[in-house]
């Protein structure tokens, strides 16, 4: 049996400590996730009622921020700045009506009934079952007489 020399060769050694360094990346993404994931599961079991002394609630950590793909040399788009805004009631109301007319527009465009999908869906099957019998009957009548 041979032992191993003192002095590992360089090509060895180099491989042992990318690998060390990927794990020690791997175990800083595992404590960041786990690190989310914690801030996730005490702010879902936090009840939803106002703090008394009127403070706001803690923080998201960093690792847990949502931001959007950037995309080098793409215009930037318009900044999020987490406030709601107020609907127009007559913008909605319109936009309502257009939806509506959109919805209408395919409803009068369908004019399959089940009774006709079904039978389309019968005869495909039927014509189906009749092209495999045709193949095994030509397969049997060809090759095996």
């Amino acid at each position: 049996m041979q032992l191993p020399s003192p002095r590992m060769p360089s090509e060895r050694l180099a491989t042992l400590l990318r690998q060390r360094q990927q794990l020690a990346e791997h175990l800083i993404w595992l404590d960041t996730e786990i690190t989310a994931a914690e801030a996730v599961s005490t702010l879902q079991a936090a009840p939803l009622t106002a703090s008394p002394s009127g403070s706001t609630p803690p923080a998201l950590p960093a690792a847990t921020a949502i931001a959007p793909p950037v995309t080098p040399g793409a215009p930037a788009g318009p900044e999020f700045t987490g406030k709601l805004i107020e609907a127009d009631p007559a913008a909605l109301a319109r936009a309502n009506a257009l939806a509506d007319s959109v919805l209408e527009s395919y409803r009068a465009q369908s004019t399959d009934t089940p009774q006709a999908t079904r039978r389309s869906c019968l005869l495909l099957a039927v014509a189906f079952a009749l092209l495999c019998t045709a193949a095994v009957m030509g397969i049997y009548l060809f090759y095996y007489r």
